[in-house]
């Protein structure tokens, strides 16, 4: 078996809510679990597993691991700004929360402060039930993301959702599965039947930024290989350029960056390519000098704005989406590249529209 591309996760404190501990996934994972760890689990049962929301040090909330029952009627939960952006009905399936890998600048830092813990909803059956009625009343074409609050394959080597997930979505064809990491060992997935219903999507930075914003994920060499082995599988691939870190060189690494990555892909089987530039709340900027005290480059030419979010300046962001935009235009047609979430800054994605 090859290293995998990213540090297993090893929690030093597992939680299981009392109304999951015997359900068939529960027990999947702890067995999973106990044989990863080599030993008897140290396994605290909770009535309920919102007792540990509170505030916490995020280092702490990475190291443990809570199995609980997902509570709402609807799994699945609109993404307006996702749908505004690509102009596809987009919804989040959430049954991961929270993400062992650190990236310098990930908004699930003060996104999930109240969550301390990487939680995994074991109630598949329910939610299956669940989820084919929701889905028999979403629009056509509707996208659906599971990589929204957690990294999609950062924990699938324990929870095997996605090995659950790709064959359900397989069944159907309204609606498509949109995988989202920065992981690269897709192994498990490539004998699954998907049915051409599951797009594999990369988060892409150039090696500089990737080495010095990206720790503990796969390297961009090994996510490349990556999306070529599930082309290999006939899945469809999306590319994320999201978020673009201006730098030093960037245009050079971002062209670069462009060139490695469609270069090396059957470009009929991408799907997308989003691109989006670096943002996060301005409340963040505490947690990352305290996590990161060594980044301060990350910070350059940002500015917060009176919607409370640390964005570069207008002027800035129209000149890196022109360069991106236009040289991912050399390779893919208009239709399949889109402005990410410009909807949460002051100026609208409109602004940039594709164009040479």
């Amino acid at each position: 078996m090859s290293e995998p591309s990213v540090p297993l996760f090893r929690p030093e404190r597992v939680y299981v809510e009392a109304s999951v501990q015997e359900l068939p996934y529960t027990q999947e994972i702890l067995a999973r679990l106990r044989e990863q760890m080599g030993g008897d689990l140290d396994i605290e049962v909770l009535e309920d597993g919102r007792e540990l929301k509170a505030p916490s040090r995020l280092t702490w909330a990475k190291k443990g691991l809570l199995l609980t029952r997902f509570r709402p009627d609807e799994p699945l939960r609109e993404f307006t700004a996702m749908t505004v952006s690509t102009g596809r009905p987009t919804y989040s399936l959430n049954l991961i929360s929270n993400c062992h890998l650190e990236c310098t600048y990930c908004i699930l830092q003060s996104y999930l402060a109240n969550n301390p813990v990487i939680a995994v909803y074991t109630n598949l059956e329910e939610v299956f039930e669940k989820l084919a009625t929701q889905l028999d009343q979403l629009p056509q074409g509707s996208i659906i993301g599971t990589g929204q609050i957690a990294d999609s394959l950062a924990l699938e080597e324990l929870t095997g959702l996605h090995q659950k997930l790709i064959p359900y979505f397989a069944q159907q064809d309204r609606v498509r599965l949109e995988m989202k990491t920065k992981c690269a060992d897709v192994a498990p997935l490539l004998d699954l039947d998907h049915g051409g219903q599951t797009v594999v999507s990369w988060s892409l930075s150039p090696t500089k930024v990737q080495q010095a914003e990206e720790y503990k994920t796969a390297t961009i060499a090994q996510r490349i290989a990556a999306m070529q082995q599930c082309q290999q599988a006939s899945y469809q691939i999306g590319i994320h350029l999201d978020p673009i870190i201006h730098h030093t060189g960037w245009e050079k690494n971002y062209r670069q960056l462009i060139k490695q990555a469609l270069g090396a892909v059957n470009l009929e089987q991408v799907a997308w390519v989003s691109v989006g530039t670096l943002r996060f709340p301005s409340k963040q900027v505490r947690l990352m000098q305290e996590r990161f005290p060594k980044n301060k480059r990350i910070f350059n030419n940002l500015k917060s704005t009176h919607r409370r979010f640390m964005h570069y300046p207008d002027r800035l962001r129209e000149v890196i989406y022109r360069v991106v935009i236009a040289e991912l235009k050399t390779w893919l047609p208009e239709e399949k590249i889109y402005v990410a979430m410009e909807a949460e800054q002051a100026v609208p994605a409109a602004a940039y529209v594709v164009a040479s």
